[in-house]
């Protein structure tokens, strides 16, 4: 199958507990449910049936502060995680002490439920183009980061066009340069939340983000894949788009 280089991994982000801070990674092992250890835990309402109980920034922003960390990131399937609060305090995820600061916050019940498969998102791996970030951040007036938009893979392409990976739909990429590099497949494109408004380091918002991918691109910004073959991702390999 013939293939052409369009970029490169220019960083890895992996989530620990959903709607809380990520982490940037060098490597990462990619599954076929996923980055190892991303958002396999999240937080949600203590008998809450709509369908969506769990916390995240849409309902208080502070969250997104909060800062998790494995104990061994090199086993992240099994190791425990500690959270550090946005006032520089570190508690055990799976402690009374963080559930109970982020009641008080939430001013609601809750609890901490753990996926041992799949992760807390639409869908297993999400990835998005410095293209995207800066057509978007072009047209509202600030200079957008890739934390604000949560992906697992930031892309630094050589195509220098807007949003080049909506023609991507249904099309596989591989990322690396070995024979058995990962291998993913474009199943979607990545239907935004308020989230995006939201500037991870100093929680500042800016409506007119979301307001212009909803009005502008029908919600959507970079696109969500799904695994065809497992394997590690490497900051800075290429990314080939398959024929």
């Amino acid at each position: 199958m013939a293939s052409t280089q369009v970029g490169r991994i220019k960083h890895i982000y992996r989530y620990p507990v959903k709607g809380m801070r990520g982490e940037e990674l060098d490597t990462a092992e990619l599954s076929w449910h996923g980055l190892q250890g991303d958002r396999r835990y999240a937080l949600a309402a203590r008998g809450d049936h709509s369908g969506f109980p769990w916390l995240s920034g849409r309902l208080k922003a502070q969250l997104i502060s909060y800062t998790p960390v494995f104990e061994k990131p090199e086993e992240p399937n099994s190791s425990s995680i500690e959270v550090t609060t946005p006032q520089g305090e570190c508690f055990p995820l799976k402690g009374g002490a963080l559930l109970h600061e982020l009641e008080t916050l939430f001013e609601k019940p809750l609890e901490l439920i753990k996926l041992n498969r799949g992760c807390f998102d639409s869908a297993t791996i999400s990835l998005i183009s410095q293209n995207t970030l800066d057509s978007i951040g072009a047209a509202v007036g600030e200079t957008l980061g890739p934390r604000r938009f949560r992906p697992n893979v930031f892309m630094e392409l050589d195509d220098q066009g807007s949003y080049p990976e909506d023609a991507w739909l249904g099309k596989r990429l591989q990322i690396g340069e070995a024979a058995d590099a990962p291998l993913v497949q474009i199943d979607r494109q990545n239907v935004r939340c308020v989230m995006i408004n939201i500037e991870p380091h100093t929680v500042a918002k800016n409506p007119e983000v979301l307001k212009y991918v909803t009005q502008k691109r029908e919600q959507c910004a970079g696109v969500y894949a799904s695994p065809v073959r497992t394997g590690q991702l490497v900051q800075g390999a290429p990314i080939f788009l398959l024929d």
